[in-house]
């Protein structure tokens, strides 16, 4: 696994931020989700979702990022406890 991973995962699992994180299986045949279809799917809360070397922070349905990643497909995220 790469390193910068463990980097910030250690950092937002610590206090006071204290997020968990949520893997994404990809069973054969399914599709993983998209950053559009979670914020569909998670109106309330802020998460930080892991893509392909990028992460963005979705907070209450919206996504937040310096590009337009709606369409990219999610591997896992970041919830608060």
């Amino acid at each position: 696994e790469d390193p910068r991973n463990e980097a910030y995962r250690s950092l937002l699992y610590s206090e006071p931020f204290c997020f968990k994180r949520i893997g994404v299986s990809n069973a054969k045949g399914s599709k993983r989700p998209t950053v559009k279809s979670f914020c569909k799917s998670h109106p309330q809360g802020t998460y930080i979702l892991e893509l392909a070397n990028h992460l963005v922070t979705v907070e209450d349905g919206d996504y937040y990022d310096i590009w337009d990643c709606g369409d990219k497909c999610l591997y896992g995220w970041l919830e608060r406890k």
